[in-house]
């Protein structure tokens, strides 16, 4: 699972290879994307910050197995360099995060768009012609970005804030590339298993920042039909899928049948790519999407101050005896609805739901909570998807050229079955198919993937619903194994319930509550 990093791109930290060096580790970070950056930023600030330095360099120990390194699947080669963020920038960080990053934005001036524009075809083209303006004018909270950008930021970031650790002798970190199988106690440390190491990496702390768990994988039996099979749009990559896909479409007498499973982000950000790089050998093609409501995401537009969408379902709980957590998701479908039917955009129905959501979740009792973060939110999110103007402009010209069928249907990724619940027929054979349609689920992950012996040796334990690793407020799910990033889904930390970790904004939140925990407990030794 690895992809090569553009040179223009390449971070200056050193990936070393995977050597044992005497002593004990104080924290290795086993995942490098933007929770374990974010984290390792707040400690390195914090310990800067510190009227009396340790006398020895803390050591820190940063594990990724892929070349994406302080940038993860989102921001980094794997998605490739003309992918968007799905917001627009105000919406896509906190506003002391944002002003850093646009004052980078600024500093690299026309250069932070080589990469971009080299990767990318027409609609990357039609991108930078609509906004030269507003990049000129440095006007950039209403643009939904390439977020190779936020990477390589991200990157850069970390280079300044590991080096100038390093020469001020407040912390010692290195990176490697290898794949973490194990994290067992050993006394009062634990012992981190890394393939390729000689022997396991000794650390009194570890930071599990694993990101989302891998998509199922497509039964073989599509093999023998299909000229190219997809379990993972980002794996090796998006890119390299799009050129995967690309190719076999033109080495068919006929136009190619392209299924594409799932209606959430990745299946969009494929649908814009292909029309991005399509060009017209790829015009005859068929692509169809199926999903179980036969939909796709709606357009995020800002909000239009002159609509105000009362949440009547969700208003009519208020007071509620017994209030459940199911009551609270039917309620949010109902509104749903009737925005929808009532032709409300999801950008002035999303806000009014979402509070009075937040209203009567403070009601909930604990359990009802937990059920609510493990469960029935994540079902919200997946009746409330939406995309940024340029993905949904894409699909929506892709339907209207009658390049594209949606299709209400279900496709079991262990049988390789398709179940349409229509009347429109899908194609009997395709030329390429790929699956969205989700991840693994925890318990299912194999004993030899560090999730399954995280949860086979009884380390770590599951959600209610198990969607992701049970911790305590101080982000432990046993004593100096923290757990940040996606795989906090479905616990309550701090009196907030979690159900994602998807917005960046919140993934700098938690994790630099989880950086406070951390620094204290390094200052005490």
């Amino acid at each position: 699972m690895t992809s090569t990093t553009p040179t223009s791109t390449t971070p200056t930290s050193t990936t070393t290879t995977i050597e044992t060096r005497a002593g004990v580790e104080d924290i290795v970070f086993v995942g490098a994307g933007v929770s374990a950056s974010y984290t390792l930023l707040g400690v390195l600030e914090r310990l800067a910050e510190r009227e009396q330095p340790t006398s020895e360099p803390l050591r820190i120990t940063v594990v990724e197995r892929s070349e994406d390194l302080f940038a993860g699947l989102a921001y980094g080669a794997r998605s490739g360099p003309t992918s968007l963020v799905i917001t627009t920038l105000k919406d896509f960080l906190a506003p002391t995060e944002r002003a850093q990053f646009v004052t980078w934005l600024q500093a690299r001036g026309e250069g932070a768009f080589d990469e971009f524009r080299a990767g990318g075809g027409t609609l990357t083209a039609q991108w930078l012609e609509a906004n030269a303006a507003a990049i000129a004018a440095h006007d950039w909270d209403d643009l939904y970005l390439p977020r190779r950008l936020f990477g390589v930021y991200m990157r850069e970031r970390l280079d300044a804030a590991i080096a100038a650790a390093r020469q001020s002798g407040t912390a010692d970190v290195r990176t490697v590339q290898g794949e973490a199988r194990a994290v067992a106690p050993d006394g009062d440390r634990y012992a981190v298993t890394i393939d390729g190491a000689p022997e396991a990496v000794p650390a009194r702390h570890v930071v599990l920042a694993l990101g989302s768990l891998p998509s199922r994988a497509v039964t073989a039996q599509w093999a023998s039909e299909p000229a190219v099979v997809i379990d993972d749009p980002y794996v090796p990559s998006m890119p390299r899928n799009v050129e995967r896909i690309l190719a076999a479409a033109d080495g068919l007498d006929h136009p190619a049948k392209v299924l594409l499973v799932g209606g959430n982000a990745s299946i969009m950000e494929l649908l814009y790519l292909l029309a991005d790089r399509g060009g017209e050998d790829f015009a005859a093609a068929e692509l169809y999407v199926l999903n179980p409501r036969g939909a796709l995401p709606a357009q995020l537009t800002d909000p239009d101050p002159t609509v105000r969408f009362v949440p009547a379902a969700l208003h009519a709980l208020r007071g509620r005896a017994a209030l459940t957590a199911q009551d609270i998701h039917d309620a949010a479908v109902a509104d749903i609805e009737t925005a929808e039917r009532d032709g409300v955009a999801v950008g002035d129905s999303l806000g009014p739901i979402g509070e009075a959501m937040s209203e009567l979740l403070a009601t909930l009792d604990a359990a009802q909570q937990q059920a609510f973060a493990g469960y029935w939110a994540v079902e919200i999110g997946r009746r409330q998807r939406r995309s940024g103007v340029e993905y949904s402009t894409a699909a929506r010209s892709l339907r209207e050229d009658g390049r594209l069928r949606v299709i209400a249907g279900t496709f079991d990724p262990a049988t390789g079955t398709v179940r349409t619940d229509t009347d429109e027929a899908l194609p009997d054979s395709f030329d390429v198919v790929v699956n969205g349609s989700g991840s693994v689920p925890l318990a299912e992950m194999a004993a030899d993937t560090l999730p399954g012996q995280l949860l086979g040796s009884g380390l770590c334990t599951t959600t209610e619903l198990g969607r992701g690793l049970r911790v305590q407020d101080s982000f432990e799910a046993a004593p100096n194994l923290y757990v940040m990033g996606p795989l906090l889904a479905g616990n309550i930390l701090r009196g907030r319930p979690i159900w994602h970790m998807e917005h960046c904004g919140r993934v700098e939140s938690f994790s630099q509550l989880l950086a406070d925990t951390l620094a204290e407990r390094l200052a005490g030794g």
